[in-house]
């Protein structure tokens, strides 16, 4: 919310549903020392409340791809980046291994499929929050 305002400036009000990030106490202090009027919409009134969840649902849409987008470049970088680095077991890189099929069989490139499915494992929390968002 402070980037927000920092971007936006404050705003005279904010209207929001009854989420629970939204009536917590954090939230309603933060809403009061900065002066802005909280006006929270009926539990069940999905008029009010529709054109704010479409709006949400646009946006989340829009981040998820920007973060598959952005995921693809950095799993690319990283693939480019190992397989270009050059590997003392097999005194060349895989890059130059692969091209020059010098006869060592045990060359492996990093596939992006191996790095997702790296990074699923070892930061599948991050994820799931990136999904969620």
């Amino acid at each position: 919310m402070n980037e927000l305002v920092e971007e936006w400036g404050v705003p005279e009000m904010i209207i929001t549903d009854n989420a629970k990030e939204f009536v917590a106490i954090e939230t309603k202090t933060w809403m009061t020392e900065a002066r802005i009027i909280h006006e929270k919409t009926s539990v069940e009134s999905h008029k009010s409340n529709g054109r704010v969840e479409r709006v949400i649902r646009t946006i989340r849409e829009a981040i998820e791809k920007i973060e598959v987008n952005e995921m693809g470049k950095a799993i690319k970088e990283v693939e480019d980046r190992y397989n270009k680095t050059y590997h003392a077991s097999m005194k060349c890189t895989p890059e130059k291994a692969w091209k020059d099929i010098t006869g060592i069989a045990a060359v492996e490139k990093v596939r992006k499929e191996d790095i997702v499915n790296s990074l699923r494992r070892e930061n599948g929390k991050n994820l799931l929050k990136i999904n969620r968002l």
